[in-house]
């Protein structure tokens, strides 16, 4: 029914999930299918995997599409990340990408409830030669986190200064 690929590297990850037979799922609102698991290597090893709901899972006339980080012993409690969905066809790109930025705790789940129409599928059903969706999933470590655990970093080494510095007149005011 569906098959991978995927590029690992330094800067991210790139998650291709092809998914043959799209006009046939049988999957009602609410249900959903779920990829095969990948490894981000450059998000610190953590697993991932998408949640698609053809028929949407609340709404029928969307389509919904999620990423899940998988519960797992490697890498951080809670991990921030840029991410990236979109929908291709053999012939065109049918949604562009949506880019998100967000902090993924274990085992949480996050992504675009109303990620593309429904009626898009069905209006375009010569979009289909094969009648394969290509769902494209990029991951990538988020830079604005980093910067933030900088400057973290810079305040609470300035605090830590400043209290030994106050220490050190107190203990001059009562010698």
């Amino acid at each position: 029914m569906d098959s991978l690929e995927f590029e690992n590297s330094a800067k991210g990850l790139t998650f291709h999930w092809k998914i043959e037979h799209f006009s046939c799922l049988w999957h009602k609102t609410g249900e959903n299918i779920t990829s095969p698991v990948f490894i981000a290597d450059s998000v610190e090893k953590t697993k991932w995997c998408l949640w698609l709901y053809p028929k949407g899972d609340l709404n029928e006339t969307y389509v919904a599409c999620y990423l899940q980080r998988l519960p797992s012993t490697k890498g951080p409690n809670s991990i921030s990340i840029n991410y990236e969905l979109s929908f291709i066809s053999e012939n065109s790109i049918l949604q562009p990408s949506v880019t998100l930025e967000d902090v993924f705790e274990n085992g949480q789940i996050k992504g675009k409830r109303e990620f593309m129409k429904q009626e898009k599928f069905h209006s375009h059903t010569n979009l289909f030669p094969k009648d394969t969706l290509t769902v494209i999933c990029r991951i990538w470590r988020s830079i604005r986190r980093n910067k933030w655990r900088s400057i973290t970093n810079i305040v609470t080494e300035q605090t830590r200064k400043t209290e030994t510095k106050e220490k050190i007149e107190r203990v001059a005011l009562f010698a």
